[in-house]
């Protein structure tokens, strides 16, 4: 039965061939298309990006034979005087100094203007009478050379574009302050300008009628555009705020264009070029559309093969992998519906028999493994109980040597409060309070050895207070500050209990100021190395044990400055249980 149906499939599937033959073609068309596509626009931009920038050195290098020039700083010198005939003069040698250096010009004219500090105008063109100089200090672009005035600003500026008598001309400017070559005091402004239709064919003989481009300034704006054929330019400026960030292939007005870019050093700005798709595929759309429609044509065929074949194998497989996959990841009471009587149905058959044996399998193992864990935590409790008592009777035997009767008869009173607290309770859980007052207790016992007193200070927020934790797990971590840090801490002795819940997760954190260690865990680790000390690796086994891996103990600490042992325990409520 089952073979017949595989022999159908296997005669149904000679067309697999044919798909791969046509996903490989078309893969492989598209591959060889976007890498040509990238080469071509990478290319272009490229040696656009790089003419420009040789554009804008040139002029930066005219522009500071300008700022460097003794006929400016002669100006500068003596702007103050109000003498006519003086102005006409400076005036007639800024003409001189533009037509000696716009000499090495070739692309575009040069028109030099000077504002001086006290909004004087020399300059080589013809200015507005009823444009105030002064109104240049409310620009924009003047408070970015006021907070540096070494800055070379690169701009178009409609200010300076009504300063000039020329209004319907855009300018682009470079921007310099001009200083006292002896103190560096800024002394004024030199304006370069020249104008946005010199720079705009400078580029615009290097595109074709398929290609337009837009070139944006340092805030992000569009300096200047070119459309081509392929938009209008009122169009360019709204387009350029569209897609100044993209780079790749984008649909603007229902058609596709590619996007490349690539930056202008010298002024810091960015060109984009956008390139027809229509112009880039021109020589693979015909063959494109032919793989499509057969393409279609044979998906239709396949799909509905494949629907008639689902029905009688693929939706029985199908189904048996479902159960398979969700019993994998811990479902064992899914089983397999397949009403079939062929190879599949006796499979599945087989499988759900398969999840009964282990589920009874399953059951049992968790139930020896309850038992294990139990007797592991009551051997790790027996442990912690006769170090804990070894302990406390030395600090006894301590006192008794160096303190007198009444107090020794105080501690053994504490002591044997804390052993009736700490034994009566035959549980492994108990309230975090609880296992606080048992907390002090010790602490009490522990002070009476020290000629100066622990200030212990805890911080335990009310609604944690009847959290469950393990019994005795903080007593051991707190010996363990008391006996290797504080003890030999000269000085003031701080000891700090908090207890703070996170996430889901209870942290109890005990920090002392002690003469500390240079030693960072946690418990990720694969041996806690606690070896040297078996309270705290009792501590950590026992949390670990009863609760899983991802609780335990952190331990950090450095010389001279204390140790911090952080706690790290499930959040459960007093009336609740962890398991």
């Amino acid at each position: 039965m089952l073979r017949d149906k595989l022999i159908t499939w296997f005669v149904l599937s000679v067309c697999i061939p044919i798909i791969l033959f046509i996903v490989i073609i078309i893969s492989y068309q598209n591959y060889l298309i976007n890498i040509e596509i990238h080469k071509y626009g990478d290319r272009q931009i490229a040696q656009l990006s790089e003419r420009l920038d040789l554009f804008f050195t040139q002029i930066r290098s005219t522009s500071r034979l300008y700022f460097y020039d003794d006929t400016i700083s002669d100006i500068l010198a003596n702007h103050q005087n109000e003498d006519k005939e003086q102005y006409l003069n400076e005036q007639l040698k800024l003409l001189e100094l533009q037509k000696r250096h716009n000499a090495n010009m070739t692309d575009a004219a040069l028109e030099i203007t000077i504002i001086t500090d006290d909004s004087k105008i020399y300059g080589t063109g013809l200015y507005n009478s009823q444009v105030e100089a002064s109104d240049v200090y409310e620009t924009g672009w003047y408070r970015k050379l006021e907070e540096n005035p070494w800055a070379v600003l690169w701009i178009r500026d409609d200010f300076l574009n009504r300063l000039h008598c020329q209004k319907s001309l855009d300018y682009i400017y470079n921007v310099w302050v001009l200083k006292n070559l002896e103190t560096y005091e800024p002394q004024g402004l030199l304006i370069i300008g020249f104008k946005e239709a010199d720079f705009r064919n400078l580029y615009q003989k290097y595109l074709d009628k398929q290609d337009s481009l837009i070139v944006y300034g340092t805030d992000g704006e569009v300096v200047s555009s070119v459309g081509n054929d392929l938009f209008k330019e009122g169009q360019m400026k709204q387009i350029g705020r569209e897609v100044k960030d993209d780079t790749g292939m984008l649909r603007i007005d229902r058609k596709n264009y590619y996007a490349s870019a690539s930056g202008i050093p010298v002024p810091g700005w960015k060109v984009q070029m956008l390139t027809s798709q229509s112009k880039l595929l021109y020589e693979y759309n015909n063959f494109r559309n032919i793989i499509y429609i057969v393409f279609s044509l044979y998906l239709i065929i396949v799909l509905v093969f494949s629907f008639i074949i689902a029905k009688n194998i693929i939706s029985p497989i199908h189904t048996l992998w479902q159960t398979i996959d969700k019993a994998s990841k811990g479902k064992l009471s899914v089983r397999a519906v397949v009403n079939s009587n062929d190879e599949i149905g006796h499979l599945a058959g087989s499988f759900n028999e398969l999840l009964d044996e282990i589920d009874v399998l399953m059951n049992n193992i968790i139930r020896e493994q309850e038992y294990k864990r139990k007797a592991e935590m009551q051997s790790l409790y027996a442990q912690i109980n006769p170090h804990f008592i070894y302990n406390t009777l030395t600090s006894i035997r301590y006192l008794v040597y160096t303190e007198e009767k009444e107090r020794v008869d105080y501690v053994i009173k504490s002591f044997v409060g804390l052993l009736k607290n700490s034994i009566s309770d035959s549980g492994e859980l108990w309230t975090i309070e609880k296992e606080m007052d048992l907390l002090d207790k010790y602490i009490e016992i522990q002070q009476m050895s020290f000629e100066d007193a622990i200030d212990v200070r805890y911080d335990v927020p009310d609604e944690l207070k009847d959290c469950r934790t393990l019994k005795l797990i903080l007593q051991p971590i707190v010996e363990n500050a008391v006996m290797h840090g504080l003890k030999a801490k000269k000085g003031s002795k701080r000891l700090r209990i908090t207890v703070e819940k996170e996430a889901g997760q209870v942290e109890i954190r005990i920090m002392d100021n002690g003469v500390g260690t240079a030693k960072e865990l946690t418990f990720e680790d694969a041996e806690i190395c606690f070896d040297e000390n078996i309270g705290l690796k009792n501590v950590h086994s026992r949390i670990e044990l009863y609760f899983g891996k991802p609780y335990g103990l952190t331990f950090a600490s450095r010389p001279a400055e204390g140790t911090v042992v952080t706690v790290c325990l499930p959040y459960i409520e007093a009336e609740g249980d962890f398991f």
